[in-house]
C-alpha cells in the first residue's frame, strides 16, 4: 500500500516555526538513537511546509490502529501493553523529548509493537488534569497518559468522558472509585492505575518505582539503564521543558488573543527596555512558574492548592500593577536616569506596556473567575503564608523547587554589568538555581 501524505490544519507563522524546528530535531535524533526493531516512537520520514499546512509522513501511518490490533487478539496481555508504552515513554524522555499529547487514538502497531505516532509539542495537548489547566507538562503527565490509554483497553471507554469538563480547579475529579474494581480487572494492575492516575503529580507513583514493578517483565538491564536517568533529572532538563511551554502559550496568545483567561509572561526577551525591570520581570516569571508547578505541592487537600494558586496570582498581580506605574511614569532605575525620552520613543516600550497591562487585566480575571474576586491580599500577608508552607517529607526536585520558589520569590538587585551580560532568560533560569542551594 502507498505511503499516503498527511496535512495539518492550517497554521500561523509561529505554529509553522515551531512545527518545523521540532521535527528536524526529531528527524535527526530518532534515526540515529534506537533501533528500530525496539523503537515505541515513530519515524519521520517525510515533511514539508505548504500554504501553511504541514505535509509529513511517518513509517507507521499505514500500521494497524491499537484498536485494529486489540480486535485481532484472542487474549490480551496488559501487562506487556502496558510495559511496551511504559518503555516508550522512556525512551521519549531519554532523547530529551516529552510526551505531553499521549493518545489512544494515535497509537500503532507492527508486529504487535506499539508505536506512538504524535508526542511532544508539535502535537495538541491530551488532557491530562495538569493539561486541561494548562499547567506544566512534565515526565509524570505522560505517566498519567500511559495510564489513561490503559484505562481506554482495559475498559473500552474513554477516561475523559469520566472527567468532570469544568475550568474550575476545585472540581477536577474523577467519578470513579478507584476502591470498586468496578471492571473486574486484575487487581493488582488495578491498584498501579490507581496510583498512575492520581489528580496531582506529586501524588503518582514515581518512575523509578513503576519501572522496578516485577509484573512488567521487563530486562534487568533495561530497568536499571531507565531508573538511572530518571534518578538524576537535571534542574536543566526541567527548565529546557518550561521554556518550550513558555513560548508555545505566548505565541499561542499572539494567534489566540480572544482565548479564555490565562497567565502569561512578556516575552521581549532581546529588549534594553525590559531589562531597565529585569526584577519585577523576574519575579513574575518565577510565580508564574510556581503557578505551573503547583500540582507539585506535597499535600492532598484540594483546597490548599486553590488557596496556593490564589496567593501565587494575587502576588503576581501586586507585583505587575507596581510595574506598570512604573512603565507608564517612565520611573527608571537609578543607572537609567536621563534616558526617559530614549525609552519613550523605543518601540518595545509600548509592545511592553500593552503586555504588562494586557496581563494584569487577565490575572485580574483569573483572580475573579476561579476566586470569586477574592480581596487582594499585601504582598507580607502573602509572602508569610508561603513561609508557612513545607515539602511535608517529600523531597522531590519539583516538590523542593515549588516550595524554594514560594518562601524566596524576590530578586535582589544587580549591577548593571551584569544585566548587560545575560539575557532575561539566563538571568531567569539562575535564580532558580539559586533557590535550589
Amino acid at each position: 500500500m502507498a505511503q499516503r501524505i498527511l496535512n495539518s490544519g492550517p497554521l500561523d507563522e509561529s505554529q509553522i516555526i515551531i512545527q518545523e524546528k521540532f521535527l528536524s530535531k526529531e528527524k535527526q535524533i530518532l534515526s540515529k538513537c534506537i533501533p528500530q526493531n525496539k523503537s515505541h516512537i515513530r519515524n519521520v520520514s517525510f515533511f514539508c511546509m505548504k500554504d501553511n499546512y504541514l505535509r509529513y509522513q511517518t513509517e507507521q501511518d499505514n500500521a494497524d490502529s491499537l484498536e485494529i490490533w486489540l480486535s485481532k487478539q484472542k487474549n490480551v496481555n496488559y501487562w506487556n501493553i502496558l510495559s511496551q508504552l511504559l518503555v516508550g515513554i522512556s525512551q521519549i524522555h531519554q532523547l530529551g523529548f516529552i510526551g505531553r499529547s499521549l493518545k489512544y487514538e494515535e497509537i500503532r502497531v507492527v508486529d504487535n509493537n506499539l508505536i506512538y505516532r504524535t508526542f511532544d509539542y508539535a502535537d495538541r495537548l491530551s488532557y491530562a488534569p495538569e493539561n486541561k489547566l494548562l499547567k506544566f507538562s512534565t515526565y509524570e503527565t505522560d505517566l498519567w497518559l500511559v495510564g489513561a490509554i490503559m484505562w481506554r483497553i482495559i475498559k473500552g471507554i474513554s477516561i475523559y468522558d469520566e472527567l468532570q469538563q469544568s475550568d474550575n480547579i476545585s472540581e477536577i475529579t474523577l467519578t470513579f472509585n478507584f476502591q470498586r474494581n468496578e471492571a473486574n480487572i486484575d487487581q493488582e494492575l488495578y491498584q498501579l492505575l490507581s496510583k498512575m492516575l492520581q489528580i496531582y503529580q506529586n501524588n503518582r507513583i514515581s518512575l523509578v518505582q513503576i519501572f522496578q514493578y516485577p509484573k512488567l517483565n521487563l530486562p534487568s538491564t533495561q530497568v536499571q539503564t531507565i531508573c538511572n536517568f530518571y534518578q538524576k533529572i537535571q534542574l536543566k532538563s526541567v527548565l529546557k521543558f518550561r521554556k518550550y511551554s513558555f513560548l508555545r502559550d505566548y505565541q499561542l496568545y499572539l494567534s489566540k488573543p480572544s482565548m479564555p483567561p490565562r497567565i502569561f509572561c512578556f516575552y521581549l526577551e532581546d529588549s534594553p527596555i525590559l531589562k531597565c525591570f529585569y526584577q519585577q520581570y523576574i519575579e513574575i516569571q518565577l510565580l508564574n512558574f510556581a503557578y505551573h508547578l503547583s500540582f507539585y505541592f506535597p499535600n492532598q487537600d484540594p483546597e490548599v492548592l486553590k488557596e496556593l494558586d490564589k496567593l501565587i496570582i494575587q502576588k503576581m498581580i501586586l507585583i505587575s500593577k507596581k510595574l506598570k506605574q512604573q512603565i507608564i511614569l517612565t520611573i527608571l532605575p537609578t543607572q537609567f536616569i536621563g534616558q526617559e525620552e530614549l525609552f519613550i520613543n523605543d518601540p518595545n516600550y509600548h509592545k511592553l506596556k500593552n503586555q504588562i497591562i494586557t496581563q494584569l487585566n487577565k490575572l485580574f480575571e483569573m483572580n475573579k473567575k476561579y476566586f470569586q474576586d477574592s480581596e487582594l491580599l499585601n504582598i507580607q500577608e502573602i509572602d508569610h503564608k508561603f513561609n508557612s508552607y513545607s515539602t511535608d517529607g517529600n523531597r522531590t526536585l519539583m516538590s523542593c523547587l515549588l516550595i524554594n520558589i514560594l518562601k524566596n520569590s524576590s530578586v535582589n538587585e544587580k549591577s548593571h554589568i551584569y544585566i548587560q551580560s545575560l539575557t532575561l532568560e539566563k538571568m531567569f533560569e539562575n535564580e532558580v538555581q539559586e533557590r535550589l542551594k
